[in-house]
């Protein structure tokens, strides 16, 4: 009788009236008993649904993932990379401006060597940053160039005009030749 009042007040539909109706509310305290005594004479095989989101099925070996377009998601499927991991991967990626080398992501945090066989890499362009024209605060913000080095460009600009090509930076104090490399593909000259 509660439900028919409730369908009226309401005005819900059929299908609403009769889970409700099925529902402990809607049977009587009897019916309920009988069905929670057939509920427990046959056992229920319950599936656990896993949270694919939460605990990502991991990739069969061989899987290749290109690491300058995958999201945390489809990183997290790789063996050995939990959320941690992915964020810190997407994030040093955005802050270099894509990754030029497989071995680049190794910098982005502590991890397994073995991860690096799950890496392909497809070349995009990466983003640039114009040496000419950035603060030393925009140049620093790139994972390879310190305060210090940033800070020499901008003053070698003031001192000798603008840089032509990277080659300038190698009679800096602070820049190596490693760090010249590392570089190369990420600043430009205009």
């Amino acid at each position: 009788m509660r439900l028919s009042i409730f369908l009226k007040i309401w005005n819900s539909s059929t299908d609403l009236f009769q889970i409700l109706a099925e529902s402990p509310m809607g049977n009587s305290t009897d019916e309920y008993s009988q069905n929670q005594q057939d509920s427990i004479k046959q056992p229920v095989k319950a599936s656990i649904p896993v949270d694919s989101t939460r605990y990502p099925v991991k990739f069969e070996e061989k899987t290749l993932v290109d690491i300058n377009t995958a999201d945390t998601n489809l990183l997290k499927k790789i063996p050995n990379i939990g959320s941690y991991r992915a964020r810190e991967i997407v994030s040093y990626r955005q802050r270099l401006g894509g990754y030029t080398e497989v071995n680049q992501v190794m910098e982005a945090c502590e991890m397994p060597d073995e991860v690096l066989e799950w890496f392909s890499l497809v070349p995009l362009p990466v983003k640039t940053l114009n040496v000419n024209s950035l603060s030393v605060r925009q140049l620093m913000r790139h994972p390879y160039l310190s305060f210090y080095q940033a800070r020499e460009i901008v003053e070698y600009r003031k001192e000798h005009g603008p840089i032509k090509q990277i080659e300038e930076l190698a009679t800096l104090d602070k820049f190596s030749s490693s760090d010249i490399e590392r570089l190369r593909p990420y600043l430009i000259f205009q």
